[in-house]
């Protein structure tokens, strides 16, 4: 099975064929590249300049979110003290007046603090302005013990149970409650309620005018639901934006849960009971460290910024966050890209512009090189070119123009060489055959015997430079093209049959018997009569002349897609394979001490006259067993 030859697609073909679409496609990879260049520059330039900044203006966001944290904090420390020294706190500390609970209530209420609640100085609990129905209990928060132990105002964040919220506020205990919910990349947890409360409690002592401790005040606000601290936060850092895109949110944790916060679920409610991811929970809550970068929050990617929030104690009772959602720099970026990608398209099609007009301009100049050495390959030298220009065009044409000239000067001493070997050597040949021929004849007297045996060896020896001669002549006007090969449709089989008969007279071919194949029926082919007859002439005489006494030749003629393959094989003493890649150079004999005489041309002329057909010639052969010739004409297709 013959194996299908590979042909490459028509645009890759055009691709290979055309100087102008290689500079176009140069130009092209050119300022794709540099596009690709430009647009991976430019994103990195928005991704480390752009976003870093964002992210360096989230951690400064982070401590004035601290510090307005801080600042409630303070604030309720010096409410608590500042209340603690008021005259009618220290009368309370004999029967508790219905004036003194209004003035009480009225402060905590004015204040807006959740709870507020006074001790005797063993810590029992007097009154809660939350609570009047709950007194005489111990109080349980370490800000209470330390400012009874350092008679000095304590203010913490304290993560408080449920039933100390009940004994402060009723109505605490409820809007402490918090279902918790899971989130993309958050830790698994219990879904279980949460009642517990995170409150920020300040306690300051209360003294009489000799400054004897009478008691103890405290109060504070819880953080569960309470949005006004993250609403302080939200406005004051992020305004908002055009478009309705929030420039930032802050939450305040409970553990990773989120407690108060101006992050929107999907549905616009605050993401109240969803958790923190699980690495920030990681860094945060276990490592005590601040996180400062991107960070999936709720729903969404977020630039952000993460501190644990501590109580008196030292332990990580939450977080206080803000962040920027990265949607809006999401944005940014894909406008820049269509931005650069527009860029991009004009530069292309800019390139292909420019270079269609250059690649034009050059092609345009090389052109009639080309042509002409289209002529110049039909046989033609008249050909010349004037340029002005010094580029490396110009040079080409000079240096096209010296070609031309060196070829003429050639051709025409080879011309020169063969008229003067044709006349001045092979007629004096012709006539020293020729008279040699006469003495041995012996029509000139009688010559003896050994005469006569050496003027037949000189009759063949000047009967082989005669033919060398003819051969040499013959090989100078081909390649000259002098032989014109006038390719048109023809059919093979005539001339193949042809030569076959004139062989099988040959002395050589007695003892040879023959194999003819011929696939029927058999397609015209592009080729040149006197060109064909040549090739077979020389290829089925070889296939003849090195066969073994007895042998056989094998001529098959196949009929291929685009072709026509004739086969010749013999079973002759075959070629070595070290020889098969010069069986085609001029005077080149593979079997000189063989005793079969030639002048090495033969072969040579099947090659050049092959060139000529556009066709191809393949060789195989095995020493010993034969040789096969492949020859591939192409097929004339009729239209229509």
């Amino acid at each position: 099975m013959n194996p299908v030859p590979y042909r490459p697609a028509k645009w890759m073909e055009l691709i290979r064929s055309s100087m102008r679409i290689k500079l176009m496609l140069g130009f092209l990879i050119i300022i794709c590249l540099s596009s690709a260049a430009l647009i991976w520059t430019g994103l990195s330039i928005i991704r480390v300049r752009v976003i870093q900044q964002a992210q360096n203006a989230v951690n400064r966001d982070l401590n004035a979110a601290r510090m307005i944290y801080d600042g409630q904090t303070d604030r309720i420390r010096d409410l608590i003290r500042l209340t603690a020294g008021r005259f009618f706190i220290r009368e309370a500390f004999g029967p508790i007046g219905s004036s003194f609970k209004e003035e009480f209530n009225r402060i905590m209420i004015q204040e807006r603090l959740d709870f507020l609640t006074m001790t005797d100085a063993r810590g029992i609990v007097l009154y809660r302005a939350g609570s009047p129905g709950s007194s005489g209990d111990p109080f349980e928060t370490a800000p209470l013990h330390a400012a009874l132990r350092t008679l000095m105002p304590v203010v913490s964040t304290e993560r408080v149970p449920a039933d100390w919220l009940v004994r402060e506020n009723g109505s605490l205990a409820e809007r402490a409650e918090i279902r918790p919910v899971d989130t993309p990349y958050a830790k698994s947890h219990s879904r279980d309620v949460s009642c517990s409360g995170l409150v920020m409690v300040a306690a300051a002592p209360v003294s009489d005018e000799q400054g004897r401790l009478l008691g103890l005040l405290y109060g504070g606000r819880l953080l569960n639901r309470d949005e006004q601290i993250v609403d302080t936060i939200t406005s004051t850092l992020f305004p908002r934006m055009e478009g309705d895109f929030d420039t930032g949110t802050a939450t305040i944790f409970m553990h990773d849960i989120r407690i108060a916060t101006t992050v929107r679920q999907t549905t616009g409610e605050r993401a109240i009971g969803t958790r923190v991811s699980s690495r920030v929970y990681d860094q945060v809550l276990t490592g005590g460290q601040r996180w400062h970068e991107r960070a999936f929050v709720v729903n969404d990617w977020y630039l952000t910024a993460y501190e644990p929030i501590r109580d008196l104690t030292g332990d990580i009772v939450g977080m206080l966050y803000v962040g920027l959602p990265e949607a809006p720099f999401r944005i940014l970026m894909r406008r820049m890209l269509f931005i650069y990608l527009g860029i991009a398209f004009l530069g292309i099609a800019g390139s292909v512009f420019l270079s269609g007009r250059i690649s034009g301009n050059i092609i345009s100049r090389i052109r009639p090189l080309v042509l002409a050495l289209d002529k110049i390959g039909d046989g033609c030298l008249d050909v010349q070119f004037e340029s002005r220009d010094s580029d490396e065009i110009g040079m080409l044409y000079q240096g096209f123009n010296a070609m031309v000239r060196s070829l003429q000067e050639k051709r025409a001493m080879r011309e020169q060489f063969a008229s003067m070997v044709s006349h001045e050597l092979k007629t004096p040949l012709s006539a020293v055959q020729y008279n040699l021929k006469v003495i041995h004849s012996g029509m000139t007297g009688k010559i003896s015997a050994k005469t006569a045996a050496m003027l037949s060896k000189l009759i063949g020896r000047v009967e082989n430079l005669n033919r060398l001669l003819n051969d040499w002549l013959r090989l100078s006007r081909i390649e000259a093209d002098a032989f014109n090969a006038n390719l048109k449709p023809l059919d093979p089989v005539p001339v193949l049959e042809s030569v076959v008969a004139d062989m099988k007279n040959h002395p050589a071919s007695l003892n040879i018997s023959w194999h003819l194949s011929i696939s029927d029926p058999c397609p015209k082919i592009w080729a040149d009569e006197n060109g064909l007859t040549v090739i077979l002439n020389n290829v089925i005489g070889n296939a003849v002349k090195y066969n073994r006494d007895g042998g056989s030749v094998y001529i098959r003629v196949r009929t291929l897609e685009d072709h026509v393959r004739i086969m010749v094989r013999d079973t002759g003493i075959g070629i070595p394979g070290d020889k098969l890649p010069y069986i085609f150079d001029k005077f080149y004999r593979i079997h000189d001490g063989a005793g079969i005489e030639g002048s090495g041309l033969g072969l040579c002329f099947v090659k050049i006259i092959m060139e000529q057909h556009q066709a191809k010639i393949g060789v195989d052969s095995k020493p010993g067993e034969g040789t096969t010739f492949s020859l591939c004409f192409r097929r004339f297709k009729e239209t229509g």
